[in-house]
């Protein structure tokens, strides 16, 4: 089963404030949403998704809880990001026909990129988190 990703750009003096996944919504800068599918096609998009430090929250998700990359992190994936996008579309590559997960990449690529320029911190969180 594949979950969507939502991803968000958010100040990092705000992510305390952030207990759960309505929190997101209102304290981001911007929200990207895409499918968490995406996820083995790089190492680049496993970091920007799955890793980073846990976020204390008053959530449950059975795979993961919300996760949040702080802005040196952020403006380092952007650049590793960006890099892969560039590469998954040149030819020869497994991933440049693949014209559906070239779009998902791009959102990932977009929010990063917009929260390396605002020198936000990025949450991550799975749908169908609940508040515990």
């Amino acid at each position: 089963m594949a979950y969507l990703c939502i991803i968000a750009s958010v100040p990092r003096e705000r992510l305390d404030l952030i207990r759960a996944p309505a929190d997101v919504s209102r304290l981001a800068s911007r929200i990207a949403y895409a499918s968490h599918y995406i996820v083995p096609a790089s190492t680049e998009l496993r970091d920007a998704i799955d890793e980073g430090t846990p976020l204390d929250t008053d959530t449950w998700h059975s795979l993961r809880g919300f996760m949040f990359h702080e802005p040196a992190a952020v403006r380092n994936l952007a650049a590793r990001l960006a890099t892969f996008a560039t590469q998954m579309r040149e030819p020869g590559h497994a991933l440049h026909d693949d014209v559906w997960t070239q779009a998902e990449v791009t959102k990932v690529v977009d929010l990063f990129h917009h929260a390396s320029a605002a020198g936000d911190a990025v949450v991550t969180l799975l749908d169908l988190t609940r508040k515990e």
